[in-house]
């Protein structure tokens, strides 16, 4: 794929919390790629595609109503393709560079019609981060936002504990982007967060290289060094003077009972994404959970006086 010239456009494919944002500014930085902060476009194009399944296994949505009126299935997303992806190439051209990119994180969640809609028309770009970490940061964007977008509702509703809901979002969608990367090998690059900010600029240089682009030494430098506003994104960069891997193993926050329950629900996808197995630990009784919480608040209320 190296060899190949770079398609007219780039997809990032990630969960939210991925970093997503240090990579759209590393692609911005490129002279050859325009990448906007969050255009949300290919999330839109992909939920005006999809369908509704009703009864008897029928489907109703655009490309079954449009049939009835005459239209085949494959020029509505034909249409829908050109509408979203003229947007991005007029932005590009704006900015007088050949290739647009595009990583909004909530389009790994239509990854289903976000390939109907971009076909082999796009290279991908698969980015991946550790189970845990994902969903502390989730957790946190959440919380800052006071709201759970439309994508995560489902696990919401299905699960009342946050962590919970959001490792099994984790777990879902990174078996899917695993799918996808395998079944797309020829035309997808998988990055782990963990190495793009361990070693920036050579995750960098190996990222141009798969795309076909041509090598960009500054890039790293001017992503982080660049302090206008991110737009709907990661609001860290903006504090940030270099890459760093201050947010890797956040999870560890966590109580070791939290890690090993929710490493239970990701440990498999984990280790398949390439991450070790979270530690699992005897879980504990609700006599045991009591006198935790019971010794915590007699630890707080220790240190509350010692303060006075």
């Amino acid at each position: 794929m190296a060899e190949r010239a770079p398609r007219e456009g780039v997809v990032v494919l990630a969960l939210p919390r991925s970093g997503t944002t240090l990579l759209q500014r590393i692609f911005d930085a490129h002279p050859e790629v325009a990448c906007p902060p969050e255009t949300h476009l290919l999330r839109a194009g992909a939920r005006f595609l999809e369908d509704e399944t009703i009864a008897e296994g029928l489907h109703v949505g655009v490309r079954s109503g449009l049939a009835f009126a005459g239209f085949e299935a494959a020029d509505v997303v034909a249409r829908t393709r050109e509408f979203v992806f003229g947007f991005m190439r007029e932005h590009a051209q704006r900015r007088g560079r050949r290739v647009w990119a595009e990583k909004t994180p909530f389009n790994a969640f239509h990854l289903d019609a976000i390939e109907d809609l971009c076909g082999e028309a796009v290279t991908y770009v698969v980015l991946l981060r550790h189970p845990l970490d994902v969903v502390v940061s989730m957790q946190e964007l959440f919380a800052r936002s006071q709201r759970f977008p439309e994508e995560i509702h489902g696990y919401i509703r299905r699960e009342p504990n946050v962590c919970v809901a959001l490792a099994q979002a984790w777990a879902d969608i990174t078996t899917r982007l695993l799918d996808f990367a395998e079944r797309r090998a020829s035309d997808t690059v998988v990055v782990r967060y963990e190495a793009l900010v361990a070693q920036p600029e050579s995750e960098a240089a190996r990222l141009f290289e798969a795309l076909g682009l041509a090598p960009s030494p500054g890039a790293v430098a001017a992503a982080v060094s660049d302090r206008a506003p991110v737009g709907f994104g990661d609001w860290k960069l903006l504090e940030r003077t270099q890459v760093d891997q201050q947010s890797v193993g956040r999870y560890t926050q966590l109580s070791k009972h939290t890690i090993s329950r929710l490493g239970g629900l990701v440990n498999d996808v984990a280790v398949r994404a390439g991450y070790p197995a979270l530690k699992q630990v005897k879980e504990r009784s609700a006599e045991e959970a009591l006198r935790q919480l019971e010794l915590g608040q007699m630890l707080s209320a220790s240190r509350a006086r010692g303060g006075e």
